[in-house]
This record gives structure tokens, sequence and C-alpha cells, in this order.
């Protein structure tokens, strides 16, 4: 089906019109337009979209249809919709308000835990059983490692992002970042050397400091050394599963809304290399995109060597959901 208007009132009743809300729910013109911003660096593309679906076992959508939304002189920007029957709109429905959240102890999700393969599968999007439409917005989900699907899939669930960018390492992206990093004014450009930058931060958000380091082992003194009751050992702090499950649970639920998640795969050291270790970080803030490409190896060839193996998971947020209701100094967010 071939839908084509410049009026953005127009197209919206022509969606409404092929998809009446009592047959079908559907993709509407107001969550198309919110990923518009994204389009020159898909090729005018949305290639994707991640389906997290809420009830159980896995049904799948009844009916599907593609839109070609043509705004002149823009190129088409295809969106893939799924449409259910109306007694399934509401498996669809996702929202990034985190005021509009559940709470955290009603959704049955940890932090810590790990979901199955028969949890989602992927129709050209990704389809799980809790939320509804996440836009890849750069990358194949189909390339990365089935292991590293999973973990995307579930952090997805839990931090709740608009939109997933997988990175590739490149030069391109890269440029293309710091270029909408100087633009926004978290970047300043230095002319005195080539590829140089000046960032300033807000003067609260540190990098790490001793006191608010732990390392989390089943038992303490695998981590810490034996010390006198009441004395905190110098060398580090130690923090049980448990209790770390339940600091995780208290900041992370919902904490990407209206922001993306980057993924990340990385490997500190050689890709291959004897000492290497493989993680993948996921992230709300493309400046550590640019710092792990400096300090780290990203890119596919990550993945190629990772296959199905296990990695070091790492996640990671600014912590100010959006809408954002505090000042944020320097465009900095933490």
């Amino acid at each position: 089906m071939s839908l084509e208007s410049t009026d953005p009132v127009m197209l919206n009743f022509l969606i409404e019109l092929f998809f009446s809300p009592n047959l079908f729910h559907f993709c509407s013109y107001q969550m198309i337009n919110d990923h518009l911003d994204h389009s020159d660096q898909n090729n005018g593309e949305i290639r994707k979209l991640l389906l997290l679906q809420s009830g159980g076992g896995a049904p799948r959508p009844s009916r599907r249809g593609d839109i070609w939304l043509r705004h002149r002189p823009a190129t088409a920007l295809r969106v893939d919709v799924s449409v259910a029957s109306a007694h399934r709109s509401s498996a669809f429905r996702m929202t990034t308000d985190p005021n509009l959240l559940q709470p955290f102890s009603n959704t049955g999700v940890s932090s810590l835990r790990q979901i199955s393969e028969d949890a989602f599968y992927v129709v050209n999007e990704i389809v799980m059983k809790r939320l509804g439409h996440i836009p890849i917005i750069k990358g194949d989900f189909h390339l990365l490692p089935p292991k590293v699907q999973r973990f995307v899939a579930e952090k997805t669930e839990l931090m709740r992002p608009r939109g997933i960018y997988i990175c590739d390492g490149s030069q391109h992206e890269a440029d293309e970042i710091i270029d909408k990093l100087v633009e926004r004014g978290m970047l300043t450009q230095l002319t005195a050397y080539e590829n140089n930058y000046l960032c300033r931060t807000d003067p609260k958000d540190v990098a790490r400091v001793e006191s608010k380091t732990w390392m989390v082992t089943p038992e303490k003194h695998q981590t810490v050394c034996h010390t006198a009751e009441g004395v905190e050992p110098i060398m580090g702090h130690w923090m049980g599963p448990d209790e770390f499950g339940t600091e995780l649970d208290s900041r992370f639920p919902g904490c990407m809304a209206g922001r993306i998640m980057y993924v990340i795969p990385f490997s500190m050291g050689p890709v291959g290399g004897p000492l290497s270790k493989i993680g993948v970080q996921l992230s709300d803030s493309n400046y550590v995109v640019l710092s792990m490409r400096i300090m780290t190896r990203v890119g596919p060839k990550v993945l190629d060597h990772l296959g199905d193996n296990d990695f070091v998971r790492c996640i990671h947020s600014v912590g100010l959901p959006r809408p954002v209701k505090q000042k944020v100094i320097n465009h900095w967010p933490c």
C-alpha cells in the first residue's frame, strides 16, 4: 500500500482511514514523526521496528503493510507497520514518559534478569512479549550474535529507550556524532590541532572515585582483604549480588525513556588477542560512543570474533530520562 501526501494532517487522516482503530491497532503519524529526525542518517529509511509484546505465548501480527510517506522534496521514508486485531491492540502500545510507566515492582522485571531464547522473535523486526514498537535506527539486528540480541532485548525492556543504534566504529559514524555534539554545544572545536575538541561537563559529574566504586562477588573476601570490624579496606568496597540487584533496580528502570540506546561492541586489546576481552556496552550517551572508540576497538570485527560466546555485559545511562525536568549544565545531562 502506498500513501502519498505533502500535508501531515491529511496524511494522518489517511492512515486512520486505512487502519481504523475499531479494527486494528496502527502506527500513528505521531509515532512516525517522532523518528523523522533520524531519516538523514538512515538514507531516509527506518529499517526495522523492535516489537515487545505483552501477554503469554508469542502471538504474531495478523496483518502487515508498508506505508510510504513522501515528504517532498526529501526521499521516501519507509515504515514497516505491524497491525493486530482489536482485542490485542494494547499489546503493541508503548510509552516513553517515565511518569506513565508502571511502578517497577509491578512489572516483574529485574535488572539482573536474563530472558530466554523464546522471549522474542524476528519478523523483519523483533517481537517480544512486553512493550511496543522500538525502531532500529542504525545497524542490522540480525547480524548480532544470539546472546547479544537477548542482552539488547532484555535491557531494552528494562531501560525503555525510544530507539536502538548499533555502532560500527567507523570514521563516518564518529564524524556524524561529533558534528551533532558540536551543533548541540557539548563539544567545541579547537583549531590549534587537528581533530581536537573541548568538552565542558557538569561539575557535579565526576569520573570514578573510590568511595563510589564497588566490586560484586558471592563471597566478600574474594574481592577485599580481611580487616578488623568497622575498618574499611582501602583497596575497594564489596557488595553482595542481592544488594547489587536492589541497587540496580532503584536506578535503571525506564532510565533511557525518550533517549537512544547505543549498542557498542568493543574489544579491550587487539581483536582476537590472547589477553583481550570482548564486551558490549549499552549507553544513552553518544559522548560515550566516541570515548569507547578511542579507548577500545569497536566494530563488526568484534562481533565476528565473539560468535555466540560469553562477553562482558555493560550498561550505562546518564540517568536523566526525557522529558528533562531540571537544568542541564554545559549541555551535559547527568
